[in-house]
């Protein structure tokens, strides 16, 4: 958004928006804000999230249980949509996708499927657990993805990690690129 790309964000819980907002102004940057999260299917979805700690948000009912392990969590009715369904309403083809969802990454995959196979963009997405890494590698893996170490330098090769590195990697941030990828 600073660069002057157009940027969409989508964040189902409305308790985020005031901070995402003045954020942006305080950068005088612009961006918009679908009040929406991302599936494998429209609908409507729990999002559950601790009252101080707006952001760890989730609709992942597991990662739900265990943040009840630590929190009081509010719950709130939130729509999503898939990113499939947004792009073919909008037109609107992303040349670059942020995943950080806190355990729901999977089913975004699943709701972009096309988006991912016929329009390539570059995904950066969070994962803590080795097992959903492999999870995740997999499934972009089957799309015509390699994942890679971050940072993606112009200067240097990308790390590209198979599933043993993926499930011992200290860092849990990555990224997807198409198969043959080179960064210009």
């Amino acid at each position: 958004a600073s660069a002057g790309i157009e940027c969409i964000s989508f964040e189902p819980n409305p308790n985020c928006h005031v901070y995402f907002n003045e954020t942006a102004k305080l950068n005088g940057i612009t961006m918009r804000m679908k009040q929406l999260g991302l599936g494998n299917e429209p609908g409507e979805v729990e999002l559950w999230f601790p009252e101080r700690d707006t952001w760890l948000g989730t609709i992942n009912p597991d990662v739900a249980d265990d943040l009840k392990k630590g929190f009081d969590l509010k719950k709130e009715t939130v729509k999503i949509t898939t990113l499939d369904l947004f792009v073919k309403e909008t037109g609107k083809i992303p040349d670059l996708i942020k995943i950080d969802t806190e355990g729901f990454e999977v089913p975004i995959l699943e709701g972009g499927k096309k988006t991912l196979t016929e329009h390539t963009p570059v995904v950066l997405f969070e994962s803590n657990e080795a097992k959903q890494r492999v999870e995740l590698a997999q499934i972009f893996r089957s799309y015509g993805y390699e994942i890679v170490a971050l940072p993606i330098l112009i200067s240097q090769n990308m790390q590209v990690l198979d599933n043993d590195e993926l499930k011992t990697y200290p860092r849990s941030n990555f990224g997807a690129v198409p198969k043959g990828f080179e960064l210009n």
